[in-house]
């Protein structure tokens, strides 16, 4: 038996043509009734690792058009809108405590709280001097202050699809569980999308043309 020219070596790009029944695709073996298999280009172990990997490349580029959201995957982005709500709620808070120092300022106010003369700031932390790596609570960085505090729509659409995305590939992996199949394509990445979140990937939001663009 020999394997085909050409033949794929690893699972990082997609086969042109892959046959609809993966596990037909097998070796000759004696046992079908053949007097006697012969590996004369490559030895036997070659052919099999050959096709093992053509077959994975196969199952990794097939969509999987049953997949739904498991519980888990339901239970983990429930918990993210309900924190995404409650971040936006403190920084709504946040801008209503400076509107207030802002007012005072303006009349003549001289309370300790303010801070001092001609500040409008209740805190001495610069968010943009800070690193946002040592930060201990995103909710306060000081004096109450989220690190999100100066977010705009277009940063809170950002953060949103980064966790989407993270959740996808995890919960892609852990409701499919298949060995074989831990990631998907990225021409799926639409279908999964909507089929995980029941929204469709808007990439002209982003300014982007194609899922490379807002991936990278």
């Amino acid at each position: 038996a020999r394997a085909p020219q050409g033949a794929p070596q690893g699972l990082a790009s997609e086969p042109e043509a892959c046959p609809e029944d993966l596990e037909a695709l097998s070796l000759p073996a004696v046992s079908e009734g053949f007097d006697e298999v012969r590996f004369e280009w490559q030895p036997q172990e070659s052919c099999e690792k050959l096709l093992r990997e053509y077959r994975l490349q196969c199952k990794a580029a097939q969509r999987v058009e049953d997949i739904q959201p498991s519980a888990w995957s339901a239970s983990k982005l429930a918990e993210w809108h309900k924190a995404l709500q409650e971040w936006k709620g403190k920084q709504k808070e946040w801008k209503q405590v400076l509107e207030q120092l802002s007012e005072w300022k303006k009349e003549g106010a001289k309370d300790d709280e303010v801070g001092k003369e001609g500040s409008e700031r209740p805190t001495d932390v610069d968010p943009d001097e800070l690193d946002v790596f040592g930060v201990q609570d995103i909710n306060d960085i000081g004096s109450g202050e989220p690190l999100y505090a100066s977010f705009a729509n277009e940063d809170w659409a950002l953060l949103e699809r980064r966790f989407e995305l993270h959740l996808l590939v995890h919960a892609f992996r852990r409701d499919l569980n298949d060995p074989e199949r831990p990631m998907f394509l990225e021409r799926h990445l639409a279908f999964y999308y909507s089929r995980y979140f029941k929204k469709s990937l808007d990439l002209e939001q982003f300014g982007c043309g194609a899922n490379g663009e807002l991936l990278g």
